[in-house]
């Protein structure tokens, strides 16, 4: 069973560069995709956005993925910055529904609300013995 093993594990690490290469010809590098978008509150530089699925922003000096909300249009919103104390982030303009309504959206806050501002939707917040 060991001389099995053994023989499985010498045939990949002699052949794991096939694969790497299989995978860098189908998948891009985070850094290399998106345009630039709206200002991270943190690094005041742009955070990339990708399309997706599922739609994000990429910060290539922080290496953070804001991931944003499926099912509308995320568009820029220039030179507004989101109210929050300590958040600074410059905020998006998030459009869904039919007709189109459009709402104002932090990317920071959207990843990280405040228990403040009450339950997150979908979010269970009874706990099980």
């Amino acid at each position: 069973a060991i001389d099995l093993f053994s023989a499985k594990f010498n045939y990949f690490v002699d052949n794991i560069s096939k694969m790497d290469v299989l995978f860098g010809s189908s998948f891009a590098k985070l850094q290399d995709v998106g345009k630039p978008f709206t200002r991270c509150g943190f690094t005041r530089r742009y955070l990339q956005f990708i399309t997706g699925p599922p739609p994000r922003l990429y910060n290539k000096t922080t290496e953070t993925v804001y991931v944003l909300p499926i099912g509308g249009e995320i568009k820029q919103w220039t030179g507004r910055n989101c109210p929050v104390e300590g958040c600074n982030f410059e905020l998006c303009l998030y459009s869904v529904g039919a007709p189109p309504r459009t709402f104002p959206l932090c990317p920071n806050c959207f990843n990280k609300p405040n228990a403040e501002w009450g339950q997150v939707p979908g979010e269970d917040t009874t706990t099980t013995p």
